[in-house]
């Protein structure tokens, strides 16, 4: 492969020191930086993918008519936590939300609890005040992401929001999940 170069970049000393700080024993400000563009480079490819898959999602329940209420989700998200205290978690998951739930209750039934707990708030919190999560793209205010904190990272949902206030969420993400396709 032949390579190419970026153009320079001009920052301040205080900026390189920061940088020079944090290197890996043998790493160059080079390969820092290097590093620091290609993921992201990768999280924003990442974050584009989210968001087409969240659209698609919206314009196929907005043709076809069918949405799946949440607590409808919660539910079927609490009796997976019921059964999984009395036998081993399907690997098979129905969406993103039971698929990330599914991953929690493979490895510790508390944390599942617990992340059921956070999504129930964070759901709660659509309920009332879905604007005041960050817009996904500065033309649609009605398209929103929203952050759910557990653990040290937590998840993200991308919802729409609807007429008359209407929630929908589109597509649901961990907030690790960088080649999450």
């Amino acid at each position: 492969m032949k390579t190419t170069t970026i153009p320079p970049l001009r920052v301040s000393p205080e900026l390189r020191e920061q940088a020079e700080a944090v290197l890996e024993q043998g790493e160059t400000l080079s390969a820092f930086v290097l590093d620091a563009l290609t993921r992201s480079i990768e999280y924003r490819k990442t974050r584009h993918e989210f968001i087409a898959r969240g659209l698609a999602s919206a314009a196929h329940a907005k043709k076809t008519g069918r949405y799946v209420p949440v607590d409808s989700v919660i539910g079927k998200l609490a009796r997976k936590l019921a059964r999984a205290k009395q036998r081993a978690p399907s690997p098979e998951a129905e969406d993103d939300l039971l698929r990330l739930y599914d991953f929690l209750l493979e490895r510790n039934l508390a944390a599942a609890e617990r992340a059921l707990d956070a999504i129930r708030a964070a759901v709660e919190l659509l309920r009332f005040s879905p604007f005041s999560c960050r817009k996904t793209l500065a033309d649609n205010p009605f398209l929103r992401e929203l952050i759910i904190p557990f653990g040290s990272a937590g998840y993200v949902a991308l919802f729409e929001i609807e007429p008359r206030g209407v929630v929908n969420i589109l597509a649901v993400r961990h907030q690790c999940e960088e080649d999450y396709r």
